[in-house]
């Protein structure tokens, strides 16, 4: 009997590593993180309700790419803030807060890149703090990098979040 060469021996196991990996992920398939700074490179997952092509994150971006902890997601079109997300991603997926669209807010726990139908007040709450604090550290990056433009208008961000749930 004839032996398969190795590459054609091996492609069955490769196949199934990769499904598993996708299905049992330990941080996530890295399929899912479906935007990146176009800046930066760091990978991120995108809100379910953005097609925007250009974005940026300003926050936290781990060793291997992925974006982690508090900031702020921006989306462009024609070189303009067209959506903002404020908020908390974990291991590049957005976990809490807020995004910002030019008919109000969208707030809460997100899961798959949009936040679950009916959410507990306690959730939208907790979803204004963290994107108010997204705002406010972001805003303590640019006042220390000496852009006070941004720092005010990041600050004044961070306000408004929180006076939502006032």
């Amino acid at each position: 009997m004839k032996r398969l060469p190795f590459v054609l021996r091996a492609l069955p196991v490769a196949i199934v590593a990769a499904v598993l990996g996708c299905a049992f992920p330990r941080d996530g398939c890295a399929s899912a993180l479906n935007g990146a700074d176009t800046r930066s490179g760091c990978r991120f997952e995108t809100p379910a309700s953005w097609d925007f092509t250009v974005f940026r994150w300003s926050g936290g971006c781990s060793a291997d790419g992925i974006a982690d902890g508090y900031g702020v997601l921006r989306a462009y079109s024609n070189g303009k803030v067209v959506e903002s997300y404020f908020g908390e991603l974990k291991r590049g997926r957005l976990s809490l807060g807020v995004i910002e669209t030019p008919s109000g807010y969208v707030a809460g726990k997100f899961v798959d890149g949009k936040p679950p139908g009916d959410q507990d007040r306690n959730d939208l709450i907790a979803a204004f703090n963290i994107a108010a604090k997204a705002a406010r550290q972001i805003s303590e990056v640019f006042r220390r990098n000496g852009d006070t433009a941004a720092f005010h208008y990041y600050s004044n961000k961070a306000k408004a979040l929180q006076e939502q749930m006032d």
